[in-house]
């Protein structure tokens, strides 16, 4: 019914471009889908994070002073100090050729009211979001939550070349090989590095890997053939990458691994059950009004429909309309698991219920939102700083997914001991 008011009421040629349009849009959300993996980027603090993704992105190498990164930062600060504060995406679009195609031409700087980086196209290809981590050991918090909710298929730690890995770098590996995400190591800055530095970096890595806490069997990634060899077997081997931003090399058999690695996490076999939306972040938009960011985790919604978020602190939600939805950039009808999409909702008393709207809540279609004060969770205390939890007496922030609250140790049972515990220390279970 609705095609055939179209051609009443439009032009052939405008019928047609109307057409184009939402096939597009179809092949966007289809790509972000099906053909999509999610990469957090970590790594100490100078290890070139940010540089190696602007470098990736605008498909230009570096000059040895920091231009790949000013493709990507924009805050001020993050650009006088080099050092990225908080995490950022970046979507990488690949043809069938392996070129980038989205490449950024312009820097955040001289784009005054829009973004510098362009649109996803549909078509075939695939897409990679590069998800860039905080370094510094200050920001190692806004790291861990970036690990929890990134929903990453893979992570790439990156660790300068001209040293030895620091314990930030076991920290962030640590993380990653916790959270059951497989590991990519690159070894950055091989340009200006010398021969017998770069070994003993190498030998480094390798027994880092090899360690009784990470327990990983490192490949080093030398030709093409290496290449083909890590993917296939992506689950059994940690590929090792030598790489430079300013010299280039290496950066082919990156591109290679990033555009041919499978996917992971298969969100589509989540389409079908009940919608889930984790809202991550809120904005109120002049002339647009509520607008929500963050994961469909599963299900799918479309524009028009109406979502409960919640939990209140009072356990109840707050209703919403859906008025539009944006997925990378792009004005679509509707959106499923495995997107990251923006919501502009519409609210009965907005004022009111902007300010009840907080980061971590969930959005579903059915009420109520189920919530739970506690939980049984096995705990691995990791190798690092000297902690002790102590029943009754420590609280930590919990990090799921996106949600970051503190908690409470009520009470600890050993692993093979079905008496209650008192204490964990460093390397224990419970």
């Amino acid at each position: 019914r609705a095609f055939s008011l179209i051609i009443s009421c439009v032009s052939p040629f405008r019928f047609l471009r109307i057409l184009v349009f939402f096939v597009c849009r179809q092949e966007i959300l289809d790509k972000l889908s099906d053909r999509h993996i999610r990469v957090a980027v970590v790594g100490n603090v100078d290890a070139g994070k940010s540089t190696l993704i602007g470098t990736i992105a605008s498909a230009t190498l570096d000059d040895g002073r920091g231009s790949g990164r000013s493709y990507i930062m924009k805050h001020k600060h993050e650009m006088q100090s080099g050092r990225t504060s908080c995490i950022a995406s970046h979507i990488i679009e690949y043809n069938e050729s392996g070129h980038v195609m989205n490449a950024i031409k312009k820097k955040p700087a001289q784009c005054q009211h829009h973004t510098s980086e362009p649109e996803v196209s549909g078509g075939p290809g695939r897409c990679v979001t590069l998800l860039d981590m905080a370094g510094h050991e200050k920001y190692l918090k806004t790291t861990i939550s970036g690990i929890s909710s990134g929903m990453a298929d893979y992570a790439i730690v990156l660790v300068n070349a001209m040293q030895p890995p620091t314990h930030m770098t076991f920290h962030h590996l640590n993380l990653c090989v916790s959270s059951g995400i497989p590991v990519i190591v690159v070894l950055t800055k091989t340009d200006r590095c010398p021969t017998h530095v770069f070994d003993s970096t190498m030998e480094s890595v390798q027994n880092m890997l090899k360690s009784a806490d990470i327990g990983l069997r490192p490949l080093k990634i030398r030709t093409d053939d290496d290449v083909i060899f890590a993917v296939k077997y992506a689950s059994s081997f940690t590929p090792v990458l030598p790489i430079s931003a300013v010299s280039g090399d290496g950066l082919d058999k990156l591109h290679r691994l990033l555009r041919s690695l499978p996917q992971r996490r298969k969100h589509k076999k989540k389409i079908n059950r009940p919608f889930e939306f984790l809202v991550e972040d809120i904005f109120n938009l002049n002339g647009v009004g509520i607008v929500v960011s963050g994961f469909v985790n599963r299900g799918q919604i479309q524009v028009g429909e109406t979502i409960h978020i919640g939990p209140l602190r009072d356990g109840s939600d707050l209703a919403a309309t859906v008025k539009s939805i944006e997925v990378a950039r792009s004005s679509v009808n509707e959106a499923w698991a495995g997107h990251t999409a923006c919501f502009a909702l519409s609210m009965s008393d907005r004022k009111r219920q902007k300010m009840l709207l907080r980061k971590g809540m969930v959005a579903i279609k059915d009420r109520p939102v189920p919530t739970y004060r506690k939980l049984t969770a096995e705990v691995c205390l990791l190798r690092g700083r000297t902690v002790t939890v102590v029943k009754d007496s420590y609280e930590a922030t919990l990090h799921v997914l996106h949600m970051k609250l503190p908690a409470r140790v009520v009470d600890i049972v050993k692993h093979g001991d079905s008496t209650s515990s008192t204490e964990i220390r460093q390397g224990g279970r419970a």
